[in-house]
């Protein structure tokens, strides 16, 4: 491994020129602030798996909601309970894409750091990593 890397991180060549930094762990994307525990908040709109949502589908929220700090818990409830509807409505699938507040989301279902169920919501732009 390079300075830096760690083994759970990799490169993917897309060229001969370019490499790409991949982050393959999950714990490691909390740490660094690029995921979002929103379990607790999960939970309380009635979703059964852990649920982190990524800092452009954080913003994305919230700026499409046009409101402040101080509303972020209500758009976020609004947002999981939209989600919970759409997968209770459609049934739960590797990738669940939903609105709230006029933002589309992308929900994706898979494997944790542990193989255990988790959930990521991303901003449609970026990639299910």
């Amino acid at each position: 491994t390079g300075p830096g890397r760690t083994r759970k991180d990799k490169d993917v060549s897309v060229s001969s020129r370019e490499i790409i930094y991949v982050r393959t762990d999950r714990a490691e994307a909390f740490e660094v602030g690029e995921l979002l525990d929103v379990s607790w908040a999960a939970r309380s709109a009635g979703h059964p798996y852990p649920v982190a949502v990524s800092r452009a589908a954080w913003r994305s929220l919230i700026a499409a909601a046009g409101r402040g700090a101080r509303d972020e818990q209500a758009e976020l409830h609004a947002a999981l309970v939209s989600l919970t509807k759409c997968v209770r409505d459609a049934g739960i699938a590797a990738e669940v894409s939903f609105e709230s507040f006029g933002t589309r989301l992308t929900a994706f279902y898979g494997p944790g750091d542990s193989w255990e169920p988790v959930v990521t919501i991303k901003a449609p732009w970026e990639r299910r990593s």
